[in-house]
């Protein structure tokens, strides 16, 4: 059972440590209160499914990364904008997952 709590201090150690990350929660997104402004952007994460087999541990996490939308009247489809920054921390989520370095070690 140590092991989904490694998962989830490494998770959250990781995503504190993003520049483009101001706050993580985990658990419950019906807990998080979305009302503070100064929380976003958001990362939350939560684990769905952890399957034990005889030699390896499966962890399903699902991961929300939340911003608040500034709509204003001169707005182009066109700008990616905030956009740009939530698709590089995905990217580099993904990267860091494929990376030759495993995140978790046993």
């Amino acid at each position: 059972m140590t092991s989904v709590y490694d998962v989830i201090t490494t998770i959250k150690t990781f995503l504190r440590n993003h520049p483009i990350v101001n706050y993580v929660t985990y658990g419950d997104i019906t807990q998080v209160d979305l009302n503070k402004t100064v929380m976003f952007p958001l990362t939350h994460f939560f684990i769905g499914n952890v399957a034990i087999t005889e030699h390896a541990m499966r962890v399903t996490v699902s991961l929300l990364f939340l911003d608040i939308v500034d709509y204003t009247k001169d707005y182009n489809a066109n700008d990616l904008g905030d956009r740009q920054d939530a698709s590089t921390l995905i990217d580099v989520t993904i990267r860091s997952y494929k990376s030759p370095t495993p995140w978790f070690k046993t």
